[in-house]
């Protein structure tokens, strides 16, 4: 009946539509791949692979990935990268780059780049956002990059070490599982300065330096460098300089310092210099870090475990063997910073064996803000100073990289390698009484995206806050929780998922705000009472990781009045070792 045919008629015509649709997609998910060797690359042969890199990158579409396969590879001139590209070579053990002296083998001017999997021998990235172009949505994973040092560009300068980055502006960085070896100048990474930075997992090998860093009166955010190991450096691990909100520095190990018999060689050789100061700078730590070095060819040894800012918490790290713990500079050079507008450094609950000097002390025009205290070779740590090294491949299960003197770490990656192992790795770090951060980590190669989720109730049960809906990228790696309520504690876990649905769920992270929990009062009634900022927050994957309370003393009433009382002690009794400044 023609009733009955007239409805069917649109279903007909568009099943009719379908099939092209399909054909497309897949047409495309086929191009996502553009290898070397379809544009002139051969391997082996000796001759610059430039030319048919650069051809292939030209060939290549947002999103795209361009394929080093096995081999032995050539790059004689710097190759400029498309926004959104992807290099990736098949293996740190079976693609090797030999990168002409002189040169980086990459430049990046945009966004949206990774380079992952290769072997490079000289230097790898150039990046240039000088002034207010900036780059950002940079990965660097699993590569094995060395003799970075060579040819005046990658020397000792600005742009010098693997990865060099001039007076340019670095948002949404992550560098995990990567090991850098064999380059007596420069400095690994200089990266200058910039927000959401991911250093991890790392290895730093029988270099000059490892991380360095100059805000250059900007101030950043959100930087964490976890679990990296340094053995064989000259000269300082990490070097960091400015202004941050949001630094973490946790879970690092050096050890094995090349220094010579001469005091003034070894002027500059610290383990960590990390003097992040001033007005702005707030919420940093430095905690659960090794600095193993009784050398001491020249009879002082390495000159400094840490040296520190104002607002900054130096606590739980095991120190044996140094010429002085910790110095930190308390203010600004410009004079801006009073006691009323920087917050306290807490150096406290550290371990320490064998400090030839002490402690060490605090300069600077606020220095009477730097408490230390509970500091010697008794004190109790939260974790267990045997658990290994960390470094590439996650975890604290390496027991020796070589370094210091020859050799290096080899291990083979991970079938899906992540830093800290097959799952993401969650931390979380409390802001304030209404808000926590969540961070994460992310190699994997197939996920469809990250789903995060919330437990009031320890664990029993969950609620998804946040999802990132694609490929995880840095800037979709953290999450700010919002609109919490004071003084209490919640629980947090990622889950990884790929597009049939599977996946896997993180460790569980927990933090608490600060502040006490709301009271109600009844109506008609008054009063005062007191409270005390503080948080703790934790993360557990096979160890515990705590945070000390940030900020202590101080009171404020109810009823609009306020009132202050802090104490400051630099010669704490808890303290076993003296705290004798650095001349």
């Amino acid at each position: 009946m023609p009733a009955e045919s007239t409805p069917h008629a649109p279903a007909v015509r568009i099943q009719r539509r379908r099939p092209p649709t399909f054909e497309f997609l897949e047409t495309r998910q086929l191009l996502s791949t553009v290898n070397v060797t379809s544009f002139g690359a051969v391997s082996g042969d000796g001759r610059d692979d430039s030319g048919a890199i650069i051809a292939a990158m030209r060939q290549a579409s947002p999103g795209d990935t361009i394929s080093i396969p096995a081999g032995d590879w050539n790059i004689n001139r710097r190759i400029d990268l498309k926004n959104n590209i992807s290099i990736v070579g098949a293996g740190q053990k079976t693609t090797n780059i030999q990168v002409a002296d002189g040169i980086h083998a990459f430049r990046m001017t945009g966004q949206g780049n990774t380079l992952s999997d290769m072997h490079v021998i000289g230097g790898l990235l150039f990046i240039d956002g000088v002034g207010s172009r900036g780059v950002k949505n940079l990965n660097i994973l699993r590569n094995y990059v060395e003799q970075f040092d060579h040819g005046s560009q990658i020397g000792t300068g600005g742009g010098g070490g693997a990865i060099g980055a001039p007076g340019s502006r670095v948002d949404n960085v992550t560098i995990a599982d990567n090991t850098f070896i064999n380059a007596r100048r420069g400095m690994a990474m200089y990266m200058w300065t910039g927000d959401n930075w991911l250093i991890a997992d790392n290895a730093f090998l029988d270099t000059n330096g490892g991380i360095k860093s100059n805000n250059a009166g900007a101030t950043a955010h959100n930087i964490r460098i976890l679990r990296n190991y340094w053995s064989g450096t000259s000269r300082m691990g990490a070097e960091l300089q400015g202004q941050v909100d949001g630094f973490w520095f946790q879970d690092n190990f050096y050890e094995n310092p090349v220094m010579s018999s001469n005091f003034q060689d070894n002027i500059s050789t610290f383990a960590f210099s990390l003097i992040y100061h001033g007005v702005t700078t707030r919420n940093a730590h430095i905690n659960r870090n090794t600095v193993l070095a009784p050398q001491r060819p020249d009879g002082t040894g390495v000159r400094l475990a840490f040296e520190g800012g104002n607002d900054l918490d130096i606590s739980d790290n095991y120190i044996n063997g140094i010429g002085t713990v910790t110095s930190v500079f308390m203010g600004d050079s410009s004079g801006g910073a009073t006691t009323s507008n920087i917050g306290y450094t807490y150096v406290q609950n550290n371990k320490v064996v064998d400090a030839k000097h002490g402690i060490g002390s605090a300069y600077g025009p606020i220095r009477q803000k730097a408490i230390y205290r509970n500091n010697g070779p008794d004190t109790v740590l939260s974790w267990d100073i045997n658990r290994g090294r960390p470094g590439p491949g996650g975890g604290f299960d390496h027991a020796s990289y070589g370094g210091g003197g020859g050799g290096g770490f080899d291990a083979d990656p991970d079938p899906d390698p992540t830093p800290g192992g097959s799952i993401p790795i969650v931390s979380a770090f409390v802001m304030d009484a209404t808000r926590i951060t969540v961070a994460w980590t992310d190699t994997f190669s197939d996920e469809a995206g990250f789903r995060l989720e919330r437990s009031m109730d320890g664990g029993k049960t969950w609620k998804q806050i946040y999802d990132t809906h694609g490929p995880g990228t840095p800037t979709n790696l953290h999450y700010t929780d919002k609109g919490l309520i004071s003084g209490t504690q919640f629980w947090y876990r990622v889950f990884m998922y790929k597009k049939d649905g599977s996946g896997v769920h993180s460790n569980i992270a927990t933090g608490k705000t600060k502040g006490q929990p709301p009271t109600t009062r009844p109506p008609g009634t008054s009063g005062s009472g007191t409270s005390t900022g503080s948080g703790t927050g934790t993360a557990t994957n096979g160890s515990t990781r705590a945070f000390n309370p940030f900020r202590t003393g101080g009171s404020s009433t109810t009823s609009g009045s306020s009132s202050s009382s802090n104490v400051v002690n630099e010669n704490d009794s808890t303290n076993t070792f003296s705290n004798t400044r650095i001349v």
